[in-house]
């Protein structure tokens, strides 16, 4: 492949100059010695021009004339190998600069084109044609971003269009203003930044920069913002038990925080951001607003839903894996708001050289961070780009969805094949066939000229492409399913009828075709997933608010809870499995019998009185009975909710501390509790302290005797 050559002098006629005094010698029917002086050309270089245009009006001279004889490809199939180059990399399955040599190499040798020695040698195409073939086709060299199979998948246009339609059914609905539309999300902040780049001497191999700590640890914020371009402000999760409001002292304005261990968000804590959103967007029933968020447990929680609808909220989903096209936050906010966030720690390491970041300093840099990157420009830009607000159902080309067409299907064929094909095809009545049998007609074929069978089989392995119709790879592969006439136009030639090094610019002016890049490199295709019998359940989009998505959620809730009484039973009290054919006890009978530390107890004494309490009250405390084969075991619990539909309640347990009267609450989360087994409603608890070892400790004014308390 020849270099690009360029000019080094001024000598001699350009070729506009020569096609300007050719224009003018015909226009004024001069000679060509007169308009080579008028345009000071020389005579003989003139006349050798118009002999040649005479010859061919289209013909192309100087340097662009030897590239053109020496080019490997003809234009159009450098075109369609650019392409199929362009269109890998869409689908996010593109080629480094190695393979597209390679590739190169391997098109020119399926079709016996006349390649330059060094190709042969090498295996690959050379380094000069690889740069003027970047440079014709527009081509360059991208690192890619990583993105997970599961996001390159799940952002098709199906997933796209439900999500659209959701959102416009919705609108049209409730009628939301800009300034009613919200999108919420969290994102992870580290003690740890990433060091800006730095000015250091040329040829240095390796270029250091002092960082907090190696790992670090990590607190959660959750942002807000609407499509009128306000920002709700953050709330912080810190990875404490407790939770301080010294935490986020110089933290934005308005902000709040949690603490929980790991620093995550759960349920308990995303009902708290419910209160925070409430609190700032004054919404209710008479004005609601609408919130956009991801499929994330914490957030469609059945306690979360009940919220927002009794405060007016309405909540829609995006599809799972699609929040990096379809959540304005990570489109256009939280990308300037981790980079501001990383400048503002590295400039403050700088400053404060040897002293190490910890995690209450992190709203300060947040605070630093969030008027640069939380400004009305990104968060309107956010909600545009992806087609919320202003609403837009078509802001996604079709090159969007490139890369999931890896993973299409294709429909599913009919089950009576040889029907369907009569009905379409009624004049052939061609019968359906493997693609590796031979297809036969019908008794009743109309094609039935000379006694033979007319029509050839395609050879699947065998593939052409002319150069009028390029291949797309939004179109699968087709499979010959009925017999075909070939057509000559696009009919591969066999291997033993070309000859090497054919003149390919000759046979593709003829109309000839030629093997297809695709058939070189095809576009990748995903095989059908085998789908597990306990595999995860399928998110989509979805308007959680709405009064059957919420009865979803309470239906699949009611076994999780019953499976969580029974876990807390099993585990917690140890409760001892006994043989199956023994006789149950009487309730009564089960309040006489004896305790496991039994001691005899003075009548004088006033104890607690077990006895069955129909009623109680939210917050009160507890004495519930659990009954073994064989013993009694009691243990006290705060009432979190009344009776439910069944008759029980959700109780928090408290722990004995040893065997006096002292009790705290247990790390165990709330549990369900029938409220026939409870015996004893206790007055209010005393506390023990006012450090914060000690006020957690509780005591009860009553004897609680040798009840056997846990």
């Amino acid at each position: 492949m020849p270099r690009i050559y360029k000019r080094k002098t001024t000598r001699g006629a350009s070729n506009d100059v020569l096609e300007r005094a050719l224009e003018y010698m015909t226009t004024n029917n001069t000679s060509v010695r007169s308009a080579a002086r008028d345009f000071k050309i020389d005579r003989t270089t003139f006349q050798r021009f118009v002999n040649k245009k005479k010859a061919d009006p289209d013909a192309v001279f100087g340097y662009v004339n030897c590239r053109l004889k020496n080019m490997v490809f003809t234009p159009e199939m450098e075109r369609d190998l650019s392409q199929q180059i362009k269109q890998l990399a869409g689908q996010f399955y593109g080629l480094s600069k190695s393979k597209v040599q390679k590739v190169t190499y391997l098109f020119a040798k399926a079709n016996d084109l006349n390649i330059p020695p060094q190709w042969e040698t090498n295996k690959t195409a050379g380094q000069h044609f690889w740069l003027s073939f970047k440079e014709r086709n527009r081509l360059t060299i991208r690192s890619p971003e990583a993105t997970s199979m599961a996001r390159a998948s799940a952002f098709n246009q199906h997933t796209a269009k439900e999500f659209f339609t959701n959102l416009a059914r919705v609108m049209d609905k409730h009628k939301f203003a800009p300034q009613d539309i919200y999108n919420i999300d969290e994102s992870g902040l580290h003690t740890v930044q990433k060091p800006q780049s730095v000015v250091t001497g040329l040829g240095t191999k390796r270029v250091g920069s002092v960082t907090s700590a190696e790992r670090g640890e990590l607190v959660t914020v959750v942002y807000g913002i609407s499509a009128a371009g306000v920002v709700i402000p953050p709330m912080f999760i810190f990875p404490r038990v407790k939770y301080n409001e010294r935490f986020i002292v110089e933290a934005p304005n308005g902000s709040t925080g949690a603490a929980r261990s790991g620093g995550w968000i759960n349920e308990e804590i995303f009902l708290q951001y419910l209160d925070h959103i409430i609190k700032f967007t004054r919404c209710s029933k008479e004005h609601k607003i609408l919130i956009i968020m991801d499929n994330h447990e914490t957030h469609i929680s059945l306690s979360a839903v009940d919220k927002a609808r009794e405060n007016g909220i309405v909540f829609l989903t995006i599809p799972p894996h699609t929040s990096h096209k379809l959540q304005p936050l990570d489109r256009t906010c939280f990308g300037p708001f981790k980079k501001a966030y990383n400048k503002a720690m590295d400039n403050w390491i700088r400053s404060y050289p040897a002293k190490t970041v910890t995690i209450y300093d992190i709203p300060r840099f947040a605070a630093e961070a969030h008027n640069k990157a939380f400004s009305p420009e990104n968060i309107n830009s956010g909600f545009s780009c992806t087609g919320i607000f202003p609403y837009n159902d078509g802001v996604f080309p079709e090159t969007e969805f490139a890369a999931s067409n890896v993973t299409d299907r294709p429909t599913p064929e009919p089950e009576f094949e040889e029907e369907i094909e009569r009905f379409v095809f009624p004049d052939e009545h061609v019968t359906v066939t493997p693609n590796n049998q031979q297809p036969s007609q019908t008794e009743n074929s109309s094609d039935k000229n000379d006694g033979t069978n007319p029509t050839m089989v395609e050879e699947p392995e065998v593939r052409t492409h002319s150069p009028a119709t390029p291949a797309s790879p939004t179109q699968p592969p087709t499979t010959p399913t009925r017999n075909a006439t070939a057509i000559p136009s696009t009919s591969a030639i066999p291997r033993s009828q070309t000859t090497p090094g054919r003149d390919i610019l000759s046979e593709a002016a003829d109309g000839e075709s030629y093997t297809s890049p695709q058939e070189i490199i095809p576009f990748p295709k995903a095989e059908a997933r085998k789908t597990a019998p306990n595999c995860r359940r399928r998110r989509y989009s979805k308007v959680v608010t709405d009064t059957p998505n919420r009865d979803e959620i309470a239906s699949r809730k009611a076994p999780k809870l019953q499976t969580q009484k029974n876990k807390v039973r099993r585990s917690i009290f140890e409760l001892t499995q006994e043989s199956s054919d023994s006789e149950d006890l009487d309730v009564n009978e089960l309040c006489n019998l004896p305790s496991e530390n039994e001691v005899p107890a003075d009548e004088d004494d006033p104890t607690i009185e077990l006895t069955q309490v129909s009623n109680v009250s939210v917050n009160a405390y507890i004495l519930c009975r659990f009954a073994t084969k064989k013993t009694l075991k009691f243990y006290v619990a705060k009432v979190l909710e009344g009776p439910d539909s069944e008759n029980d309640l959700q109780v928090k347990f408290l722990k004995r501390l040893g065997k006096q009267n002292k009790f705290a609450f247990s790390e165990e989360e709330a549990a369900s509790f029938p409220l026939a087994d409870v015996n004893f409603v206790f007055p209010n608890p005393n506390s023990q302290g006012t450090t914060s070892r000690t006020k957690h400790i509780m005591t009860f004014p009553v004897n609680l005797g040798d009840l056997n308390i846990l």
